[in-house]
């Protein structure tokens, strides 16, 4: 068992582990009590006054993004995310959303990316099915537009780095084998890659991904495939064109 971490304003915030260990478990309880002791009320900024929440964002996924920060620094940075939550206006638009200072370690260039994914996604039928505050760690997820069964048929995660990746949940791969050995080889990577390979660890829950791409046969983890790391703006039509072979875009 780890000893507790005795903190003061001027402890740094480490890095999160993943997966997450018992060590990290401890020191992050620490976190939260500092937060609890130094914020008092402006810690209650849930729905309901629920505690460690900014909107629907909770400290858990939030504090990650002040590592490298002292308590105290992140403490003042909470307090200033809690104003401008409490102050922003209803319906904001992505844009709008980006100027909070939640968003200041995303690069501009992937905002920019964020904000037209989402425009193309929109104009094939599928909106964002969670709250936006999920884009951290949990990810936003896109779902049919109008529809009560929501399957989730694409993802977009910022990590605590700022970098993001987009993940298309996609069937019957080997149903369009020709498009994907001849498309560009930022889509390619996305299917044949090292690691990520189906262990079996829940096969009552899912049995992972078959295919055969370039002769070679995958058997990937559902959790492990079909991301893109790093997307550019540039790539969108090539991310567009692999969705609509698997989500044609009704007429």
């Amino acid at each position: 068992m780890a000893k507790k971490e005795l903190l003061s304003e001027d402890t740094i915030i480490v890095k999160r582990t993943m997966p997450i260990n018992d060590d990290y478990k401890l020191l992050a309880n620490e976190y939260l009590k500092y937060f609890k002791q130094t914020l008092g009320d402006k810690f209650k900024t849930g729905e309901g006054g629920r505690m460690g929440v900014v909107g629907k964002l909770s400290f858990g996924d939030w504090i990650p993004t002040q590592t490298g920060k002292t308590l105290k620094e992140a403490a003042d940075e909470w307090s200033i995310q809690f104003d401008e939550y409490a102050n922003q206006p209803e319906n904001q638009s992505l844009e709008e959303k980006f100027k909070g200072r939640r968003y200041s370690h995303i690069t501009e260039n992937d905002k920019a990316f964020i904000v037209a994914f989402d425009k193309r996604m929109r104009e094939y039928g599928y909106d964002i099915g969670c709250p936006f505050e999920w884009l951290f760690f949990r990810g936003i997820n896109y779902v049919k537009t109008g529809t009560k069964n929501k399957p989730t048929v694409a993802d977009v995660y910022v990590k605590s780095n700022g970098n993001i990746q987009v993940k298309f949940h996609l069937n019957k791969v080997d149903n369009y084998r020709d498009y994907i050995e001849n498309a560009p080889q930022h889509i390619i990577k996305a299917f044949i890659f090292e690691g990520g390979d189906c262990t079996g660890c829940n096969s009552n829950f899912c049995s992972g991904k078959t295919y055969t791409i370039n002769g070679k046969s995958m058997h990937k983890c559902n959790h492990r495939v079909f991301f893109f790391d790093n997307p550019t703006l540039e790539n969108i039509p090539d991310y567009m064109e692999l969705f609509s072979k698997f989500y044609p875009k009704k007429k």
